[in-house]
């Protein structure tokens, strides 16, 4: 499709045809509908129902459970799943512990998070987790920007 458009762009611009109104190809910009095209446009879609495509099967589902009861068995489950939610959550939230010793200070400081810690530096925290894995992978031993001693507590 994309390359035909781009053909008829190309006849369009070397061709310079006489009754060609519209200049660029695959759009209507620069024409209007006369009157009578817009009146033909409007009796045609007179007493056309909308489809069904959009919201409206959304609708119809929310209105169809309206109204819908739940038993206490149902309720208590819900309530339980809510519960686990909000645990997974706030566990989430809480995030890893990380000390770091400025070597050039010799102050440590910890972090409730990996982020909080490398904001703190001036870091971000992908770049702190690469260097952590740097350390356990492959031995690597130098300071964080030969400046911060990085320990990341995960228990």
């Amino acid at each position: 499709m994309l390359a035909t458009i781009k053909r008829e762009q190309f006849y369009l611009d070397s061709l310079k045809p006489e009754y060609n109104i519209l200049k660029i190809a695959g759009s209507r910009l620069g024409s209007n509908h006369s009157e009578q095209a817009k009146l033909k446009i409007s009796s045609s879609l007179t007493g056309r129902k909308s489809s069904e495509g959009g919201w409206a099967p959304k609708i119809k589902q929310r209105e169809a459970k309206l109204g819908i009861g739940r038993n206490n068995i149902t309720r208590a489950k819900l309530r339980e799943h809510l519960i686990n939610l909000n645990k997974n959550v706030l566990a989430y939230k809480k995030g890893i512990k990380v000390t770091i010793l400025d070597l050039e200070t010799n102050m440590t400081t910890e972090y409730d998070s990996i982020r909080k810690a490398a904001k703190e530096i001036g870091s971000f925290a992908h770049v702190l987790l690469r260097h952590e894995k740097l350390q356990l992978d492959e031995g690597y031993t130098n300071p964080f920007k030969n400046r911060y001693i990085v320990v990341i507590n995960r228990k």
